[in-house]
This record gives C-alpha cells, structure tokens and sequence, in this order.
C-alpha cells in the first residue's frame, strides 16, 4: 500500500462502522475552495443477520464479509481502504499523566514500561495504540487497547470483501470528532447499542473516560442510573478537583446517539 497515495486523495479512504445490528460506510470529501467544508460522497448503510456479530465480537466472519461485499457494491464507488469503528465492548482505555518535562524518548520509555506493567492484559495478547491528548502543566495521553482475537475476527472479514483496514478505533474516539462541543466544554456522548449502551466523557474532542454497560432495555432508568455514576466519578476525579474543587471539570451536557439522530438534554 502506498500510504502516500492516502494524504495526497488519490486513494479513498471510507469510514466504516460495525456494530451487532448493522454496518455503515461513508465516503466523504473536502472542498478546500468553499473553506475546507466536508461533505459525502456516498454513504451506505444494512442490516446485519442475527448473530453474525454478537457483543461487539464477529461470530460469523464468512457471513460479515459477504456483508460487507453487498454493502460496498450498492456504495457505486471504488473503495479499497477505510477506517473501521467497533464498538467499546472490549476496548480497555485509560488516560496516563505524566510531568511535562518527560518528553521524547523518556516518553516513549515510560509508556514501554506503562504497557508492560500497567495494563490488564500482556502486551503480545493485544493491539494497542496511544496518542498524546494534553500538554499543558502536564502530558496526558490516551492508550486503547483491545484483543487480538477479538479485532482478527473483523480483520479476517474485511479482508475476504478485499477491504484493508488503515486504521481500527472504537466508537467514543469517531464520536469525540464529530459531536458538536464547544472549546473547553465537557460533555457525556451516549450510544445505546442493541448489546449495551457506551459512555464516553469527551472534551476538547478528545475521549477523557470510556465504559460500556450491558443492560436490560426493559430498564432505561438504570441507564440514567448509570450516567449519573458516570459523571460523579469523573468529576470527583478530574485533575483539578483534589486541588481545587471549586474549579473541578463539570460535565455541561449529554449527547445521545442514536440510530440516525441524536438528542441531546
């Protein structure tokens, strides 16, 4: 793959989400003559047999790339790349603070040290990834990580529809891009899910904390239940709160995100 062809456009890139009931593609553009707008190109969408997926895990692999086949051909365009979205179910994330003064390669140390002692699962069981969210007083970054048996399902799909997989997050980091929230706000993103429902606090599109909940849809109270628990931790444990509470992180709002709309209260 020429990953050059990638930044310069001459290869598309689609953006793909997979969930237990369905999957979706978009192909989008930018007019960089009408300031840098973003529109679609083309977007698809189809329902996923029952169990083909099950709790954000491919159970059918031979069955998702039939899928997937079917849903890039109705696209009526050339894709060979995209950018795939699954869900949080088993996705750990954790956001490590580290001195400003640890930089360059001491950073790239600490965070070597930081997977192989720090994580819930050993480096080699994994695929992992991590960025650098904040860098004022102090470096905050983001690590993701998720089970290669879980994500080999996905990939082994997306390569017998004869789709490469340029990158691989899960749905709170699409999210944290897209969801309208204003410079230094805080907000709680919901996406109820037929397997559960994911939680996510994002400020300044960055994802700050992450929990997938299985439930009962018969309960929806419990989900209120859920979110308010959300928010009281983060709260209670944002960066400035032990220092001065006062000026603690306040989530403002939350964004509910649902299949094809989204409320928010």
């Amino acid at each position: 793959m020429d990953i050059l062809k990638l930044f310069t456009r001459e290869e598309p890139v689609a953006g793909l989400e997979i969930s237990d009931d369905f999957i979706r593609v978009a192909l989008l553009s930018v007019n960089k003559k009408d300031g840098f707008t973003v529109k679609a190109e083309a977007a698809s969408e189809a329902a996923l047999p029952e169990g083909v997926v099950s709790d954000g895990r491919v159970s059918d692999s031979a069955a998702l790339a039939k899928a997937l086949g079917g849903l890039l051909k109705g696209l009526k365009k050339s894709v060979r790349y995209a950018i795939v979205s699954v869900s949080p179910a088993d996705v750990y994330s954790k956001i490590f603070i580290f001195p400003k003064s640890v930089s360059g390669e001491k950073l790239e140390e600490s965070m070597k040290l930081t997977v192989g002692f720090s994580l819930p699962m050993g480096a080699d069981e994994v695929y992992l990834d991590w960025e650098k969210t904040s860098e004022d007083s102090q470096s905050e970054i983001f690590l993701a990580e998720t089970k290669k048996t879980n994500m080999d399902g996905f990939l082994a799909a997306l390569h017998a529809a004869e789709l490469k997989a340029v990158a691989a997050e899960f749905y709170p980091m699409s999210l944290s891009r897209v969801v309208d929230c204003r410079a230094g706000e805080t907000i709680l993103a919901v996406k109820p899910e037929k397997s559960g429902t994911g939680f996510a606090i994002i400020k300044d599109r960055s994802v700050r904390f992450s929990r997938f909940v299985p439930y009962n849809r018969e309960n929806p109270e419990d989900l209120a239940e859920e979110a308010r628990r959300i928010v009281d931790f983060y709260e209670s444990n944002a960066p400035n709160y032990q220092r001065e509470p006062e000026r603690g992180e306040v989530v403002s709002r939350a964004a509910v995100i649902g299949d094809g709309a989204a409320v928010e209260e």
